[in-house]
């Protein structure tokens, strides 16, 4: 599934946002194939972080003006958030850019790891590694729920999984990388029959 996934993101022609007056950053989307069921790893962030305090999320952050490019900003925020080494990382490619409601540009790494990776957290920015099957999200969002930004309420599609809601960006990354690959793979399966 891995190898399928790298050639379907590798060959994607992905959306490039231009950077404007947004705040340029990274997350890496990784992958473990843990027991044959294909899985995310996220975190929960704690409260003690700047922004999207509590929220599920991918490692990931703002870019610092030493990262040449959103790859490097992915991995340095996963060495620092989750104790991934660069080695431990192999990137399967880049997802399309998206805009937050807190206006930062983010370019999803999609990414695997290896199942017996071990986790370092940040105290500071890391309350717990959460693992979520990729089935979780094969089947649309589960969950709908109220979110405040700015004194405003959205209505959002969300993913409930553990207790944990999973919303915003990070819904979106995901909803857009299983929708790109299950399209392809479901249009390969109509080429052979």
């Amino acid at each position: 599934m891995l190898a399928r996934i790298r050639q379907i993101v590798s060959a994607h022609d992905r959306l490039v946002i231009d950077v404007q007056d947004r705040i340029p950053a990274a997350v890496l989307v990784p992958l473990i194939v843990r027991e044959g069921e294909l899985l995310f790893l996220m975190e929960k962030r704690t409260d003690k972080v700047d922004h999207h305090k509590g929220q599920i999320s991918f490692p990931g952050g703002s870019t610092d003006p030493q990262d040449r490019d959103a790859i490097a900003t992915a991995l340095r925020e996963a060495q620092e958030e989750v104790g991934l080494g660069p080695q431990q990382v192999e990137v399967l490619g880049l997802m399309d850019d998206i805009v937050t409601i807190t206006n930062f540009l983010v370019t999803p790494v999609v990414a695997s790891i290896p199942s017996d990776v071990q986790y370092r957290l940040s105290e500071f920015e890391v309350e717990e590694i959460i693992e979520v099957p990729w089935s979780v999200f094969s089947k649309g969002p589960n969950h709908h729920t109220v979110m405040e930004h700015a004194g405003t309420e959205f209505d959002v599609d969300a993913y409930e999984h553990g207790g944990h809601v999973i919303w915003g960006a990070t819904a979106r990354i995901v909803r857009a990388l299983v929708d790109l690959v299950e399209s392809k793979s479901e249009a390969k399966l109509q080429e052979v029959s």
